[in-house]
Order: structure tokens, then sequence, then C-alpha cells
């Protein structure tokens, strides 16, 4: 039983290293059992990246996993698990039902425990003391350690209260997430699959202490742990050094890990350090790695950097039409692949829409590494504007934000007649609504008349199964009713339709995503039964209650293709090999994101805390410490080249400052010159649909008297000559 480090800078590529090792062992020894655990956001991209490597381009004896996938692998052998697993939409409900029985009770939350967003605060508090196995007990001693007076004793009894209430809901009954590890760490020594297996850990910058409890238990049962950390070897590896340099998480982690091994009697093998390989036709690209954010004295590149390259714009969406047409012309001009390019960003929703639009246009294929938040999805928008129109008595805006959604029986054409005859008669509430209408405007005729009250009736027997929420009522009758409406409205038909149709127009993405949509929902509602039963709500609490599911739930999809550009998180996103990379949104607050103190308790109390034995997710300044590392890593991905895009304006016009990042680049490329596009870089169109906003831009010069470019001049010919 032996712990071995595999440690190196981001240029040493050390994971691949591993990989390479742990294929050759798996092959030499087909009979043994191989692990690879990887953070749950790295497995498919370390599927795709052994299978590459593997000869046999698969994985045969080695079982790629996350930490929760290994536990389910071990409970599928040990007989399962009793409880149900209680996932974060569980969770919102449990508490906001718990906040309404116990807000009474609080002191220091007596307030902010009514508004809105408290519920997700108290959720993330809740997650925080089960994943870093904090006890009731622990809360007490704390409480009484800072003193019951005091603000923060006040929040810890609350949070205590809340703590203890939330656990004897579970029970017998559920289980949250955060505790599989605990209860894997209690049986995995019956588990004969890991007994005498290999395990290779990689891509972790640090753990929690349930995994650490776990890793304790794992060296007494496998033959070998192999972990690999990113710290560069020229960094002083063993000395824990200061908390503002860039490798003191992953320090302490190595430090914890030889800690562990000497207290569970495990052998400790020689650490394989690597050096960082020497890459001549990229120099200034290895300089950045091995400078970027550290305090040694260096100096600066002399000369203009070949493959760093920054842009100004005006807006972002002008980051992305960049990003785009540089991509079109060197996927056109030097043979390279969509696959070899790659674009992240510190905030994705301002880039997310941009992008899938423009891409679209250009007919170039892009996959968006983020989980599609279904809240936003069309049936849930559909459904959210059904019940509204109950709760706001068949008002205007929510009777035709429902006919609008896609899923009524109505046409457009109907609606249209519908929409005016109501604005102009102003007829509002479900009274009237019930009533044939009668009301005449203009030279309004009989056969109007007939058509409206056709359309009339068909809303109101589509809403029909939806009219016993006009009343307060238990949460398993507000369901059924919803479910009763879904189904005559024939909404997963429609769903599937959708998903289609999506298909068919080549939007696989889309498509995978609304093949997911119906069984989601139908989940959440399940647990509203499951979980709120028959307690008494009004409608508007109900449809919070739904609001904050469908708030957390997200559906994954799998990238349809291997030749697509992948826009990601800069923290989130694990990229493979790319050539090229495009880091949009280089603005103050975006890279590095802006961090916030806005949970339960604050940095300062957790710091405090932190001197009482009890230890919290990473404070501000930790925060900030693994975002400079996640910057690191991105930053040293691309093997050619590396774009830095920010805008002077954020969409609204207002002005926007660059990102403090671009002043560390420059300190170390002091020749770095920014380019504007458009301007000194020309603008590149590909297509009719990339053209449009030039030719509609032309058109309105030639409107005001303004002289036209010489581009809309060649395109306004070209449509003449179509013509």
């Amino acid at each position: 039983m032996s712990l071995q480090m595999v440690i190196g800078g981001a240029g040493t590529r050390r994971s691949e290293m591993m990989y390479q090792k742990l294929i050759e062992e798996s092959l030499a020894n087909p009979e043994k059992n191989y692990y690879l655990v990887v953070p749950e956001q790295y497995t498919m991209q370390t599927q795709m990246k052994m299978t590459e490597l593997h000869p046999g381009r698969g994985v045969m004896n080695v079982d790629i996993v996350s930490f929760p996938r290994l536990a389910y692998r071990v409970f599928d052998t040990l007989g399962g698990i009793r409880k149900t697993i209680l996932e974060d939409t569980g969770k919102s409900m449990v508490i906001r039902r718990l906040l309404s029985e116990e807000k009474e009770n609080f002191e220091a939350f007596a307030v902010s425990a009514g508004k809105k967003g408290f519920t997700e605060q108290a959720k993330s508090m809740i997650s925080e003391l089960f994943q870093y196995s904090v006890s009731s007990e622990q809360l007490s001693r704390s409480r009484q350690q800072v003193g019951e007076d005091t603000l923060l004793g006040k929040k810890l009894k609350d949070i205590q209260r809340l703590y203890d209430a939330f656990k004897k809901y579970m029970a017998d009954t559920y289980m949250t997430a955060e505790e599989l590890l605990d209860v894997l760490a209690e049986k995995v020594a019956d588990a004969q699959i890991l007994k005498d297996s290999i395990m290779y850990i990689d891509n972790f910058t640090g753990f929690t202490p349930s995994q650490y409890v776990l890793l304790g238990k794992l060296l007494k049962l496998c033959e070998k742990i192999v972990v690999g950390l990113t710290i560069d070897v020229k960094d002083s590896v063993y000395e824990p050094g200061q908390e503002y340099q860039l490798f003191y998480l992953t320090k302490e982690t190595l430090w914890k890990l030889k800690k562990m091994c000497m207290e569970v009697h495990a052998e400790l093998d020689d650490d394989i350090l690597l050096e960082t390989s020497d890459r001549a036709a990229y120099r200034d690209l290895q300089f950045m790695e091995k400078y970027l954010f550290r305090f040694r004295r260096f100096k600066p590149w002399a000369d203009k950097p070949e493959h760093i390259r920054l842009y100004g714009v005006s807006h972002p969406v002008d980051e992305i039409r960049f990003a785009a047409a540089e991509i079109r012309r060197r996927v056109m001009d030097e043979n390279l692949s969509y696959k070899d390019f790659a674009m992240v960003t510190g905030d994705m929703q301002r880039y997310r829409e941009a992008a899938r639009r423009h891409f679209e246009a250009m007919d170039m294929p892009l996959f968006i590494d983020d989980k599609a938040d279904i809240s936003e999805n069309s049936f849930v928008e559909m459904l959210r504007s059904a019940m509204d129109v109950i709760l706001k008595d068949f008002s205007y805006e929510s009777v035709f934000r429902y006919l609008r959604s896609g899923y009524s029986d109505m046409t457009a054409e109907d609606t249209d007649v519908l929409d005016n005859y109501i604005l102009a008669t102003g007829i509002r509430g479900r009274k009237r609504w019930s009533q044939t209408f009668i009301k005449r405007y203009r030279d309004f005729k009989d056969e109007d008349f007939l058509r409206v009250n056709e359309s009339r009736e068909k809303i109101m027997k589509e809403l029909e199964p939806l009219s016993v929420m006009g009343a307060a009522g238990s949460v398993r009758a507000y369901t059924e009713a919803l479910r009763a409406f879904i189904q005559a409205i024939r909404g997963e038909e429609k769903i599937a339709a959708f998903a289609e149709a999506f298909e068919a127009d080549g939007e696989f993405v889309r498509s995978r995503e609304y093949g997911q949509i119906f069984e989601s929902v139908e989940d959440l509602l399940e647990k509203c039964v499951q979980i709120l039963g028959d307690e008494s709500l009004s409608l508007k609490e109900y449809m919070e209650i739904l609001e904050a599911g469908f708030g957390e739930i997200q559906v994954g999809v799998i990238p349809p293709t291997l030749d697509q550009v992948v826009l990601g998180d800069l923290k989130r996103t694990r990229l493979g090999d790319v050539k090229v990379l495009f880091i949009v949104g280089m603005n103050d607050g975006n890279i590095p994101p802006s961090l916030e103190d806005k949970g339960m308790i604050s940095d300062d109390e957790k710091q405090i805390l932190e001197e009482e034995g009890i230890h919290l997710s990473l404070c501000l300044d930790e925060q900030s410490m693994e975002d400079d590392l996640y910057i690191y890593l991105a930053l040293s991905r691309p093997e050619r080249e590396l774009y830095f895009t920010y805008a002077a304006q954020d969409n609204g016009g207002a002005a926007k400052s660059p990102s403090p990042l671009l002043k560390e680049c420059l300190r170390l490329f002091p020749q770095l010159k920014e380019r504007s596009y458009p301007g000194e870089e020309p603008r590149y169109y590909f297509n009719e649909e990339d053209s449009r906003e030039l030719l509609i831009d032309g058109l309105h010069a030639v409107k005001n008297g303004q002289e036209t470019t010489f581009p809309f001049r060649l395109l306004l010919r070209y449509w003449y000559e179509d013509e």
C-alpha cells in the first residue's frame, strides 16, 4: 500500500504522462483493476483522451470515474444504498418548507428569511456543513466560544436550528449527495473491486475533509495510489510558501496527503518531478507559463510576442464576431480543424447566445460547454405563463404569453385576431372570459365574433384543468392539476416534435436538451409530491417552489461531433488539446471574476470559525488564489497561439475597463501591442447571413445621405447581380 505524487506545472503535460503510464501498466497487468479518478466535469474529456492514447482505442481494465461515480460502483457490488439521494432540487424544497416553519424562531435571519434568494443561501450553507463534515455539536461549541449574544453567535444558532431540522426531516429516508462519500468511507473496506487495485487521481486542486477521510481508507485498501498535482518544480515544491503565491493551495494539498500517508502507515514512494518541456518554436507561450503570476525576478520578454495577440473591440458581440471570423479564416487558409480552436470566458451568460447566433449564421460547428438551465426552456415558460393566467385572473399579458409559447393549439393568425380584439375591448378576468364575447368595436362583423368566441372556447378548454388552482390547496392537488393540464395539451408529444425539428435542422445540442426536458419536469413534480405532499399553499407559493426547482435543474449534453469549436467557462471547462485559444471578455470583473461576500456567513466570520476548528469553503482570498490557478491553467493550454479580446463597452453602452490580467501580461510582454477590430484588423464576411448587418448599415447610410463603405458597395453589387 503506497502513495506516489506526480508533480509538474501546466506546461509539462503531466496528465498525458500519467495516462500513458496508466495505460502501459494496465496492458501489462490485464487481470488487475485500475481506476482513474477525476473531477466530475473532467470525466468525458478524460475518457476521450484515454481512448485516443490507448493502442486498442478503449480503456479495457481502467475505470474512469469521479468520486461520486466511484461510490455508486462500490454500492452496486455491496447491495446499493437504502436511502434516496436528495439532489439540489429536493434540497431546496425541503429547506423552503423548513424555513416557513422555523423563521419565526430566528434571531439573526428573522427579516432576511422571507426574502428572495435566501432559500438558495440556506441550501448552500447546509450543503457546506455536510460537505465539510461539520457536526451540530461543533456549531454549539463555536457558538459558546464566540458568544451567544454576538451577531455570529446568533447566526450560528439560527443555522444550527435549520441544520438540525433538516437532518431530522431526512432521518431514515433521505441522504444528501455530500454524504455519499461519508457512507462510502464507512463501507469501502468491504469493496472487493477496490482491493489491491491501482488508483490514479488527477486534476484536483485540493480535497474536502470527506475526500481526505476516504483517501485514508483507500490507502489501506489499494495496492497503490498515484496523485497528480499542478506545481512548478522550480517553485520550491516542498516549501509551503506564502498564501498569495500561485501554487500555495496545491502545495498545501501535497503536505496534507503526505501527512495522511504517515498516519495510516502507508509507504511513500519517491515523487515524480516533471519539468516544462522546451518548445523552441513557441518560446513566448512557454515564457508566459513560466512567469505568469510568479513573484520571482525575471527579465521581461524583449521582442514583440509572435504567438500572443491582443484585440480591443467596441462591444462583447464584436469579440464573438472577430473570434468566429478569425477561426473561419484560419481553417480555410491553414488547413486547421475546428477542434483545434477553443474560446473561454469568465462570463458565459454574456457570450453564450451571441456565440450561438453568430456561429449558426456562419454555419460553423460550436459546442457550448455549459449545462442548460431549464428555467429558460420554452416548455417551462409555457407552464409558468399558464399558471400565471390563473394567478393574475386572465390578465392580458399572461394570456398572450401562454398563447405565444408555442404549445397552445391556437394558430398564430387566430391569436393575432384575438389579441387585437382583447386590446380594443379591454376584456379582463376569468368571469368575462367564461362568457360569450359580445362587445363590438369598429366594423366587427358576425363572422369575426364567431372566430374570437371559438378561440375563447378553445383557450378555456385548454386551461380548464388549472381552474382548481384559483383557490388555496395542497401541493399534491396543484401538482395533479398541472399534470392534467400537460396531458390535455399533449405536452410530451409537442416537446418531442420540437426535439425532432431541431435535429432535422442540425441543431443536435438543442434537440438533446429538449429530449430531456419532459422527464426533468416530471421528476420535479414527483419530488414536489414526495417532499411537500399535502402541505397547504397559495398558488403564488407553489409557483415559487417550482421556480426554485426549475432554477436547480440543469441538463447536460454530449458534444454531437468531434470537429467543433468549444466555448467554455474559464473555471468549469476542461479543454483537451487545442492549438489556438481565444480568451474573450478580458474585462475587469469577468477575468478574474468578481467575488462577492454574500453567504449566510461572511468571509471574516469564516476565518473566526477556522480558528475554532470549523473549516468551511474557501474564503475570498483563497477563491482569488484558486481563480489565478485556473487562469494559469487556461493560458497554458494552447499549443500555437493565444488571443486576448476585450470590449470597451457592455451591450448597454456603459464603459468597461480592461482586465487587470492584461496588466500582468504586459508586465511579461512590454512589446505586446493592442490592435482594434474592426479597424486595424480587417472584417471578413463569409456568407449572406454573415453579411446581413453590413447590408443593413449600408442602407441606413444611403438613406441618411452618408458615405458608404467599399465592402458595402461590393455586397450591393453581389445582390443586384444575384437578382
